[in-house]
């Protein structure tokens, strides 16, 4: 089974238990529901990515982190 088949049973295995994940969240405020959620995403990337020993791969240049932060602070900004 290839990867993005299984990549498509998990989401499918996730929407069949929205609700009930929904209803046993609902005592976690949204913001905090939030981090989790990413925190738990990006821990899991980041260790797949070291993993495979690929951390180089996540190395950016000066243009690129100028984009990110400028484009963070320039569009929140009033």
């Amino acid at each position: 089974m290839s990867s993005a088949t299984l990549a498509g049973c998990g989401a499918l295995i996730l929407w069949a238990f929205l609700a009930l994940l929904s209803r046993m969240a609902a005592g976690i405020p949204p913001l905090q529901l939030t981090a989790m959620g990413f925190a738990i995403g990006g821990g899991v990337g980041l260790a797949v990515v070291l993993a495979r020993g690929q951390a180089a791969a996540l190395r950016q240049g000066p243009l690129a982190w100028a984009h990110g932060v400028g484009g963070l602070f320039g569009y929140h900004t009033p």
